[in-house]
């Protein structure tokens, strides 16, 4: 096995496992030692299927907790279905009488 391998193993999943699983590869002093939890994500996709494991994905790379047991909880707990926060569009504030305006400063 090499990484490239595991890296395309992993994208059959989704781009979001395959952007997880060279992570995970990147954070150990060898990537092979990455080898074992990046199999363990892709037989995930067997369990719980391909479009779970790759949301729970991408959550865990934007919240920077890429691990296979954070992706396994995520999946457990079904964390991987809430939204992300930026996918939440954030509230315009809108105009009241507690706001005070340009003027008011001058």
């Amino acid at each position: 096995w090499t990484p490239d391998r595991i890296a395309s193993w992993a994208g059959t999943i989704g781009p979001n496992c395959r952007a997880a699983a060279l992570q995970i590869m990147a954070s150990r002093a060898l990537p092979e030692h990455g080898f074992r939890p990046c199999v363990g994500l892709i037989r995930l996709g067997k369990r719980y299927g391909n479009d779970r494991v790759d949301r729970a994905c991408r959550r865990a790379v934007s919240l920077n907790i890429v691990a296979y047991r954070h992706i396994e909880s995520m999946l457990k707990n079904k964390r991987d279905q809430l939204p992300l926060a930026e996918d939440t569009p954030t509230p315009a504030v809108g105009l009241h009488d507690n706001l005070r305006g340009a003027i008011y400063y001058q």
